[in-house]
């Protein structure tokens, strides 16, 4: 199941800025900065930079400047972004759901 899953996820989300919304996605009340998303996600901080300010332009994340630090968090209220989450839900799901199928059907 793990395999499936991590393909499927490599396809839908495989350059660094799907890669960044995705995981604010999986961590949509969190809020962080960038060398943390860097480190979490694997990316580089360049990257990451990059696919941080794209998303804020898009209006997908929020920026919030806290000194010289700015922290970075996922719109949650935006239509989009539950539309997203709700996709990215039954992409993650999917794999489950094939292998509680035949099971349910010999149970009914």
């Amino acid at each position: 199941m793990n395999n499936s899953k991590d393909l499927l996820k490599n396809i839908l989300y495989f350059t660094n800025s799907q890669k960044v919304f995705l995981f604010f996605l999986e961590h949509i009340d969190d809020e962080y900065y960038d060398r943390q998303v860097a480190k979490l996600t694997g990316l580089s901080r360049a990257g990451t930079n990059f696919a941080l300010r794209d998303l804020a332009k898009c209006e997908l994340l929020e920026r919030n400047k806290k000194g010289r630090m700015v922290f970075y968090r996922i719109k949650k209220n935006d239509i989009l972004v539950k539309h997203l989450k709700i996709v990215q839900n039954i992409v993650f799901l999917t794999p489950l759901l094939n292998l509680l199928i035949p099971e349910s059907l010999q149970i009914v």
